[in-house]
C-alpha cells in the first residue's frame, strides 16, 4: 500500500508563520484610527509613484 504524502507539516508551518506575522504586525496596523493626519489608503502615494514611473519610461537613456 502506498502512503499518501503528509502535508500537515507544511500547512502547520504556514499557519505558524502567518500567526507570527499577524502577531507582530497588529500593534502597528491601526495607527490611522488614532491620528487623523495619517491617510487610510495609499492612493496618493500610488498616484505619485505612477507619475514618476511613466516619466521614467519616457526617457530613452534609462533602462528599467
Amino acid at each position: 500500500m502506498i502512503a499518501a504524502p503528509v502535508e500537515t507539516e507544511r500547512v502547520f508551518s504556514d499557519i505558524k508563520r502567518a500567526r507570527s506575522m499577524l502577531r507582530y504586525a497588529l500593534p502597528d496596523m491601526f495607527h490611522y484610527l488614532d491620528d487623523q493626519h495619517i491617510p487610510t489608503t495609499t492612493n496618493g502615494l500610488k498616484g505619485t509613484s505612477s507619475g514618476l514611473k511613466s516619466h521614467y519610461r519616457q526617457n530613452r537613456g534609462l533602462s528599467p
